[in-house]
């Protein structure tokens, strides 16, 4: 039986714990239970016949004096209401239904939508974001080679069939089969992390080895340039030329603005540099300088390299189409790093320079924020192509001018 009082908050307050629990109510407050422990713990209680369940429930609403006397009474209310209508369920029954409820698996083109979402945005880990062409490819992947199993839930996926479909694409075309491995073992793996299951990942056999790729040496550096200065197409020429004068990869320097260009600092900006989300300020050679400022008085294009393809009325830069075909052209990048080492420049500097990542040791050599100084570049960038120049057999002033055309 419980004690009959009147529930007021100071009444509550002046309650003494007993020896044992005691419990107490208000006939004003029907329904509305307070207990109180020996340690002097005052807890309220809804207490009333649930109908739909046939059973007497007591459900804890909360403690005194966090909770006082009409905060108590409103919930109290609230519970009996539920159970009137037959909607009341406990906190294990709310669990149950949670996990009866729980939404279910995606299926595997929503999971590889998931993953490239998470990888393409913000990453509050601190790790760079996935770049858009990169998610393109594995869209493209997904598409040629694993589009079969789009629709089907990720824990259903049939492993074996996977795996069998993997290693007989590999037999035709090992380096398709590579990246169809690394696309749906990506996807996979970052959808076990979210969801919290685990799952059997697809993959191959023999994962395929990535052949080397060799740099055809034979091929006298002379005969190379005269390949470069007889481009009749001056932007293209000139874009051969920097990219064996700047050891840059291909794609940032056709991607390159203006704005990101600073003739009288000497210095062009690359927005960013593979995994490398802050960019980089690179420090170029003279003769480097020399074709951006030669660039710049032949046209008025925004783009460095502009292509006189038009994209939606607008000149794009040059792209795929605009690769020209030399003769075994190989990657000048790596020219540019023969040269680097032969010039026995700082390797920070030869990394720095080309769009390399430093590793925490080079870093460390050159200080907290690990940016070498525009000078030391400068300086280094010069002897690389004072070098390449002299491989050449070729001097800066006896480079083909470059002429605005009709292009």
């Amino acid at each position: 039986m419980a004690t009959t009082m009147t529930f007021t908050d100071s009444a509550i307050q002046r309650i003494k714990p007993l020896s044992a629990m005691e419990w107490y109510s208000d006939k004003t407050y029907r329904g509305l239970r307070l207990s109180v422990t020996s340690g002097g713990t005052k807890t309220w209680y809804a207490s009333k016949w649930d109908g739909a369940a046939q059973k007497s429930r007591q459900v804890k609403i909360g403690q005194f004096p966090n909770m006082k006397r009409d905060e108590a009474w409103r919930i109290a209310s609230e519970v009996k209401s539920e159970m009137d209508a037959g909607d009341f369920m406990s906190r294990a029954e709310k669990a149950v239904k949670a996990v009866e409820e729980e939404m279910p698996l995606p299926n595997l083109a929503d999971a590889l939508d998931a993953y490239l979402s998470h990888q393409t945005g913000p990453r509050f880990s601190g790790k760079s974001r996935m770049q858009a062409d990169t998610a393109d490819e594995y869209r493209r992947t997904f598409r040629l080679h694993l589009a079969t199993w789009e629709d089907v839930q990720i824990d259903k996926l049939p492993t074996r069939n996977v795996n069998q479909h993997l290693n007989a694409l590999q037999k035709d075309r090992p380096h398709a089969a590579y990246r169809a491995h690394a696309v749906i073992g990506a996807t996979l793996r970052h959808a076990c992390k979210v969801h919290a299951i685990v799952l059997p990942i697809p993959t191959l056999t023999d994962i395929t080895k990535q052949p080397k790729r060799d740099v055809d040496r034979d091929i006298d550096w002379a005969d190379r340039w005269k390949e470069v200065v007889a481009i009749d197409n001056p932007i293209k020429r000139a874009c051969w030329e920097l990219r064996w004068h700047m050891g840059c990869r291909e794609n940032v320097l056709r991607e390159l603005t203006w704005s990101q260009v600073d003739l009288e600092k000497g210095t062009v900006t690359f927005a960013r540099l593979k995994r490398d989300e802050n960019g980089r300020t690179v420090a170029i050679s003279d003769y480097a300088l020399s074709v951006f400022q030669r660039l710049r008085d032949m046209h008025a294009s925004d783009w460095v390299f502009p292509s006189v393809r038009r994209i939606k009325g607008k000149h794009g830069h040059l792209d795929v189409l605009d690769r020209l075909p030399l003769t075994a052209p190989g990657d000048v990048r790596h020219l540019w790093n023969e040269a680097a080492m032969s010039v026995v420049i700082p390797y920070h500097l030869q990394r720095w320079l080309n769009g390399q990542n430093l590793t925490g040791k080079e870093i460390a050599m050159l200080g907290h924020y690990g940016v070498p100084d525009l000078a030391s570049q400068r300086d280094a960038a010069n002897k690389v192509s004072a070098y390449i120049m002299s491989r050449c057999k070729s001097t800066p002033s006896s480079v083909v001018e470059m002429r605005p055309t009709g292009t």
